[in-house]
């Protein structure tokens, strides 16, 4: 599987991918500094050369994975505190 990671300037984005058993294996996300590009999701059993135009290869250790994205439109967390009224 090739995923595409967009320019997403100044706003938290992550893309978490895991493997069968739910454990996440990929750094996909602004806090990796992770750079636009299309990067392989590859098998256990994969083998061969990195395609071109590929940045970057994230092996999972089982033969099935699942991605999930998830982005801010905020460049930075707001927290307003409660009233203790």
């Amino acid at each position: 599987m090739v995923v595409q990671v967009p320019e997403f300037g100044d706003r938290y984005w992550v893309i978490e991918v895991e493997n069968a058993r739910a454990d996440e294996f990929s750094e996909l996300g602004k806090q990796y500094g992770t750079k636009p590009g299309f990067y392989l999701i590859a098998g256990p059993n994969w083998k061969g050369a990195t395609p071109d135009g590929i940045a970057g290869v994230f092996r999972s250790s089982t033969d099935g994975a699942i991605s999930f994205r998830a982005s801010s439109w905020r460049t930075a967390p707001r927290f307003v505190r409660p009233s203790n009224r």
